[in-house]
């Protein structure tokens, strides 16, 4: 049976969010390293999309500040 990792919040996770990365179109893309023991891609950095792929549960992400700060200035812009 495969070990799980806990989150500061005690729950049980196979993956942790590492951070964001820009992206060619100047987007930020979520990056998460898989870290259940047993999983043939433990100590991978992957993104959202392939860890839904590989069946693993999506953490909570943090919200980016320069996404926050986009949302804000279309508010602001009536956009």
């Amino acid at each position: 049976m495969a070990k799980h990792n806990k989150n500061s919040s005690d729950s049980i996770t196979d993956v942790e969010f590492m951070g964001w990365e820009k992206t060619l179109a100047g987007t930020r893309m979520a990056l998460f390293t898989i870290t259940a023991v047993e999983h043939p891609f433990r100590g991978a950095t992957v993104s959202e999309p392939t860890l839904r792929s590989l069946d693993l549960e999506v953490p909570q992400t943090p919200i980016h500040e320069s996404n926050t700060n986009e949302f804000r200035s279309s508010i602001t812009n009536g956009k």
